[in-house]
C-alpha cells in the first residue's frame, strides 16, 4: 500500500510512537486515506524497532481470515461482501489491504468489534456469549487483552472513540479503555472536502457520499494533555477524502 506524505502526522505524533502508548483515532469509514494513515504510522513504529498494535472496528469473528494474510481469503468473509443497506463503509478495500499488509510486516492486528449476525453469514456458536456483551465494553476488553508493551493504535467509529460518557448514551469504548490506560490520546478526524463509500443516512444503501468542507484544515494532529467537554484529546486531519468502496460494491 503506497502511503500519501503524512510526515505532518507523524512528526505531531511523534511522543506517541513508544511502547505502552495507546492512541484512538474517530475513523471516517469508506475512505483511503485513514488506512493509509494507520499503515504509515505503523511503519514509523516498526522502524524504530516497536511492537505495534492495531486495532479496528472489525468483527471478532473476522479474527481468523485476517490473520491469513490472504487477500482473498479476508475478502471472502461475509463482512467483505455486505448487502447494500448494511455497507457502511468500514468493510472498504482499503481497509481489507490495510489489514494484510499490517500483518505482513508483523503487526499484531485486533478485530476488536463484537461477531458479525449481518444476512449471509453464519455465527460461531463460540461466539454466542459476545451478543450479550455491550458492544463497547466488548470493543474495550479485546484491546486491553491485545499483547502489551506495543505501539497500538485503535481505530474506531467516532462515537466509539470518546473517553468521556456522552448524556443518556452508553459508555464508549474510549471511556472504559480511559479508566485503565489513563496516559491514552483520542482524536476525532477533520477534513478539507473530499467523499468517503457508506451510508448517507438512515434506511439508505450504500455508496459515495460527499463531505463537507471543515475550513480546509492542513494535515497534521493536535491535541491537549486533558480531553475537551466532546470526549476528544483533540484532532487529526489528512486532508481532503477520496472514497474507497467495499470489495462487494466495486465488482457490482
Amino acid at each position: 500500500m503506497e502511503s500519501p506524505p503524512f510526515a505532518e502526522i507523524v512528526d505531531a505524533l511523534d511522543g506517541r510512537l513508544r511502547p505502552r502508548r495507546l492512541t484512538l483515532f474517530g475513523d471516517v469509514p469508506g475512505t483511503a486515506e485513514v488506512p493509509r494513515l494507520i499503515a504509515t504510522l505503523a511503519d514509523a513504529a516498526l522502524d524504530r524497532g516497536h511492537d505495534v498494535v492495531v486495532a479496528v472496528e472489525i468483527p471478532m469473528t473476522e479474527q481468523a481470515r485476517i490473520d491469513s494474510g490472504d487477500l482473498d481469503r479476508v475478502l471472502a468473509g461475509p463482512f467483505w461482501s455486505r448487502p447494500p443497506t448494511y455497507d457502511d463503509g468500514r468493510s472498504s478495500m482499503a481497509m481489507a489491504s490495510l489489514l494484510v499488509r499490517l500483518v505482513h510486516r508483523g503487526v499484531t492486528v485486533v478485530a476488536a468489534d463484537g461477531p458479525w449476525v449481518g444476512p449471509g453469514g453464519s455465527i460461531d456458536l463460540g461466539a454466542l456469549a459476545e451478543l450479550e456483551t455491550d458492544r463497547d465494553e466488548g470493543m474495550a476488553r479485546r484491546i486491553l487483552a491485545s499483547p502489551p508493551g506495543a505501539v497500538t493504535f485503535a481505530l474506531l467509529g467516532v462515537e466509539h472513540v470518546r473517553v468521556r460518557p456522552i448524556a443518556g448514551g452508553s459508555v464508549p469504548a474510549g471511556a472504559r479503555l480511559a479508566r485503565w490506560e489513563p496516559g491514552l490520546v483520542a482524536l476525532a478526524p477533520t477534513w478539507s472536502g473530499g467523499a468517503r463509500f457508506g451510508l448517507a443516512g438512515v434506511g439508505s444503501i450504500g455508496g459515495i457520499v460527499s463531505l463537507p468542507d471543515d475550513g480546509d484544515p492542513t494535515p497534521g494532529a493536535w491535541w491537549a494533555a486533558e480531553p475537551g467537554p466532546d470526549g476528544f484529546h483533540g484532532t487529526y486531519c489528512v486532508g481532503p477524502f477520496t472514497a474507497s468502496p467495499s470489495a462487494g460494491s466495486a465488482s457490482d
